[in-house]
């Protein structure tokens, strides 16, 4: 490849430096001793001159390549775009774009020669389907060239992936929402007549045929050499197509029709010819483009809702490769862009679903000390549960008076609603009096409350029965007893379902905790804890819509304590 001129020195340096090498290299030979060791030191000085050289000539002539190689890879979704493909290059400078070179893309690849030079970011690039009739649209828009990596990096230029998506259609009704408000007041000079008032009261916006046609109606008043008006009718077009400009974010552009056509009665109507021209670019920028501003906006938007995104992918660029146009709707075919690997090293972010609590309830809202069910709480989602699932965190005011159980509600993808327990802590002492307390639920910073009354009641006598199980002193371990369902069987999909676990003893000193497991592996697994002074404890599940059987196998165990399972009958 020839040197370019400003990297010339560098190509001098490395010249003479290789012709030093090799007549040091040529002397050692015929040296000994002392002097062949200062020889060789010399040309190991040489040598490292003449890398850092041959580096510096490297990183300039990669600066100011004269030529630029670039793969492009078509993914084409719908499997019907054409083969044969052009590459321009276009010199950008403030007055718009001109095309500097086009290339034909071979094997996927377009070779541009002699135009890059110190300032890239002077040049675009767009590549062209060509054997297409219905293509009208450029299938890539660079923007300005990005600049060179630094080091053995690849040139983020040597690679244009393309993305050709499946036709969107936008409706004209949907473009209405660009129509500006009404009416549209508008002033201009006129010489030796004082000044002539436009107001626009009507502004028809329509799309037939690629042109967009808008007609204004409304009054014309001219203020000398004395006040008169006049109805005016105003009528122009103007021709929709996809964007060549390597602005990317103008997708369509708008090109100039037929020559706008003023319509009034009279003198005022002859006076008013002058201002044809201005009244026809003052009504292009408050009633066309608005339109096509909004335009620009729904594509792109409709493209990411066809992805399944929020947004696009930050660097790409989108294109129309091709506009048809029908009765009231445009239907276009996008193509996404982008240099390097942006398109297919993109990796959605995961979809943040935004749930809240609807609603918290309990029930009965007042409840005794000697009720050891105690009430049934319910906390209702904003919608269904995302992936994985929600987990929402109950407790209550006075944890001395009422236990909250699970304390951490775990409600199940695709479930809206789940259920708790709220039990009055049992053999706590309280005033005769019935006691307020309040349930809390809590999710990503909202809370909802909900009352409970707790109510002073004498404990049931207990009869001493031969059938009783001996309870297990209170420092040794505990086993599950009874799983029982507090809701009636069989139990039903995205239904919640609530229960007890009963232990073979009582326990005075501590709580006892455990876990209880859903197979099969339908839940994960959730603790449960039964109190000090309580042979019970409770737990809630919500089973999704994509359960597999007809029945669930509940499972559950106190810490290093002996399973005990129960099958329940599941009805969708």
């Amino acid at each position: 490849m020839p040197v370019p001129p400003e990297c010339q020195p560098f190509a001098d340096l490395v010249a003479n430096l290789s012709g030093q090498e090799q007549t040091v290299r040529e002397a050692i030979p015929g040296l000994g001793g002392a002097d062949r060791w200062k020889k060789m030191l010399e040309l190991g000085k040489v040598r490292q001159q003449l890398a850092d050289q041959n580096a510096l000539l490297s990183a300039c002539q990669k600066q100011h390549a004269a030529d630029i190689e670039t793969t492009i890879a078509v993914f084409d979704l719908p499997g019907n775009s054409s083969q044969s493909r052009i590459a321009r290059v276009w010199k950008l400078t403030p007055d718009g774009q001109a095309v500097k070179q086009t290339v034909t893309i071979k094997d996927n690849v377009a070779t541009f020669n002699e135009i890059i030079g110190t300032d890239r970011q002077s040049f675009g690039i767009t590549v062209e389907g060509t054997d297409d009739a219905a293509v009208n649209g450029p299938d890539f828009r660079s923007g300005p060239l990005p600049t060179a990596s630094a080091g053995d990096q690849p040139d983020p230029a040597s690679r244009i992936e393309l993305v050709i998506l499946p036709p969107i259609a936008i409706t004209g009704s949907s473009l209405s929402q660009g129509a500006p408000p009404l009416p549209i007041q508008l002033s201009f000079p006129a010489p030796a007549l004082g000044s002539i008032g436009i107001s626009v009261a009507t502004l028809d916006i329509v799309i037939v045929n690629g042109d967009v046609s808008f007609s204004a109606r409304g009054t014309a008043t001219l203020t000398a050499p004395s006040p008169s008006s006049s109805p005016f009718t105003f009528t122009n077009s103007l021709h929709v197509a996809p964007a060549f400009s390597l602005t990317p974010s103008m997708i369509v552009d708008v090109l100039t029709g037929t020559a706008p056509v003023l319509t009034m009665p009279g003198l005022l109507g002859s006076v008013l010819q002058l201002i044809t021209p201005m009244l026809s670019n003052a009504l292009l920028a408050q009633g066309v483009r608005p339109m096509l501003s909004l335009l620009n906006t729904l594509i792109a938007r409709q493209v990411a809702e066809t992805l399944g995104l929020p947004a696009l992918p930050s660097a790409c660029v989108l294109s129309l490769r091709s506009v048809a146009f029908e009765k009231d709707s445009i239907t276009c075919t996008p193509v996404l862009g982008a240099f390097g690997t942006v398109l297919s090293a993109f990796v959605p972010a995961a979809p943040v679903v935004s749930v809240s609590l609807k609603s918290l309830t309990i029930q009965p809202s007042l409840i005794g000390t000697s009720n050891p069910k105690g009430a049934v709480g319910s906390v209702a989602l904003s919608d269904h549960a995302p992936a994985g699932g929600v987990t929402i965190l109950l407790s209550s005011d006075r944890p001395d008076l009422v236990v909250v159980s699970p304390e951490g509600l775990l409600i199940a993808e695709n479930c809206s609603a789940g259920q708790f327990t709220a039990s009055p802590v049992a053999g706590q002492a309280m005033s005769s009096q019935t006691i307020d307390c309040t349930v809390q639920a809590s999710l990503q910073g909202q809370t909802l409350t909900a009352p409970l009354a707790i109510r002073p009641e004498q404990p049931p006598t207990l009869v001493p029965q031969t059938t009783m199980p001996t309870l297990t002193p209170v420092t040794g371990d505990f086993d599950v007893a009874e799983i029982a369902l507090l809701t009636p069987s069989p139990i039903r999909l995205q239904e919640p379902v609530s229960g007890q676990i009963t232990i073979d003893g009582l326990p005075t000193l501590s709580d006892i905790t455990g876990t209880i497991s859903f197979g099969p592996e339908v839940l994960p697994p959730q603790p449960f804890r039964i109190h000090a002074g309580s042979v019970a404890g409770y737990f809630a599940f919500t089973l999704g819509p994509a359960f597999p059987g007809i029945s669930l196998r509940i499972t559950a165990w106190t810490n290093d304590g002996k399973k005990k399972s129960i099958d329940v009958p599941v009805r969708a």
